[in-house]
Order: structure tokens, then C-alpha cells, then sequence
């Protein structure tokens, strides 16, 4: 187990919360017979965690998740109990402009979901600290769109709030890289709790 420290020393660390199991290959003189066994064993002791096919961390926190699917960031009614909009509670959501199945994966006892983007409409978010992270988060007004877009609801209760904080200039901006019928909806839909 002469290749464990190396991987703690690379990959057991904040800035690189996850790793792939092709990075392991960069480790000098693992070979991918004895990777094979060696990520086997720490996944069995409990020392990694399986975020998806291939893609491993050292840490318990579900905030890594995203890093999995990188570029991605979090959204829809996760990013507005990040942003506090939501006293809800709710499981990882994952934006993500890699072609993967959408729905609930599992990490450790914890769901999180998973949704594709395409690449013309990923854009509105920023990083904010959580825990020990830094992590990627959609801004309120790609939230409000996406929620939209994926035909997720906005219960009532949190319209007024939403409203009063959204910058309508950037959500105007936004508005743009979408066809004129999703921009209709996006009217009707912010007139209709806006009354």
C-alpha cells in the first residue's frame, strides 16, 4: 500500500475534493491492475466514497458532488436554500454541462440530482463558501429560469422574495439567449406572482 500516501497527499485536500480514477495513472509506477485493487480496498474500508462511475472522494460532505460533474454548478431549489431564499432544507442539485442521465444518484446516504444543460445556457453563477468549500452556484435569476426551463416548481411562498430580490437587468439579459416563447413564459410567469 506504498501508492496510499501519495493519493491522501494529492487528492485528501480542499482544492481537489474529488478525483478521477484515470488522474490515479499520473501516480508514478501504479499500475492499472494494482489501481484497480487499491481503489477497491479504500472504497471498502470507507476511506473514498463513490461519487459516480469512476469518480471517487475522500470527504463525507455532499458539496463535492458537483466537482464530479465539472463544469456544473448548483441550482434550482438547492440554490435557493444556498442563497437563503429556502429555509427548506433540500437534497444536491447538480447543473452540468457533461451528457449524463438525469435524476437521483446516491452518495452515501444522501440523494442528490442531476440535470444536463446545454452549453448556449450555461452561464449565471458564481462561487460561494459552504463548509470548506468554495462551490458553484446559479445566481437568483438563472435560478428562476432554470427552474423554468426544467419545469420545476416555485412553491408560492417564496415568489415575493424572489421578486424583490431579483435584478431584473441581468434577468433581461439572460432572457435573451432563450427563443421568444420561453421568454413569453418567463413574462407570464413573473407577471402572474408579481400581481
Amino acid at each position: 500500500m506504498k501508492y496510499i500516501g501519495p493519493i491522501r497527499k494529492r487528492f485528501n485536500n480542499f482544492d481537489v475534493p474529488v478525483f478521477r480514477r484515470s488522474e490515479l495513472k499520473l501516480i508514478k509506477g501504479l499500475s492499472d491492475s494494482y489501481m484497480k485493487v487499491l481503489v477497491h480496498n479504500l472504497l471498502a474500508r470507507g476511506e473514498i466514497k463513490r461519487i459516480t462511475k469512476g469518480t471517487y472522494t475522500f470527504h463525507d460532505d455532499a458539496d463535492v458532488v458537483c466537482f464530479a460533474f465539472s463544469p456544473s454548478y448548483y441550482g434550482l431549489e438547492d440554490a435557493l436554500s444556498i442563497r437563503r431564499i429556502s429555509e427548506q432544507g433540500t437534497n444536491p442539485v447538480v447543473v452540468t454541462l457533461r451528457n449524463v442521465r438525469r435524476g437521483a444518484r446516491n452518495f452515501g446516504n444522501k440523494k442528490y440530482l442531476v440535470y444536463h444543460l446545454d452549453k448556449s445556457l450555461f452561464f449565471g453563477y458564481d462561487l460561494v463558501r459552504r463548509g470548506d468549500f468554495w462551490i458553484p452556484v446559479s445566481d437568483l435569476e438563472k435560478t428562476l429560469i432554470d427552474m423554468a426551463y426544467f419545469k420545476v416548481n416555485i412553491r408560492n411562498e417564496l415568489w415575493p422574495e424572489i421578486l424583490a430580490n431579483i435584478d431584473k437587468k441581468r434577468l433581461g439579459k439572460y432572457l435573451k439567449k432563450y427563443d421568444k416563447k420561453f421568454q413569453k413564459l418567463m413574462h407570464n410567469l413573473i407577471s402572474e406572482h408579481g400581481k
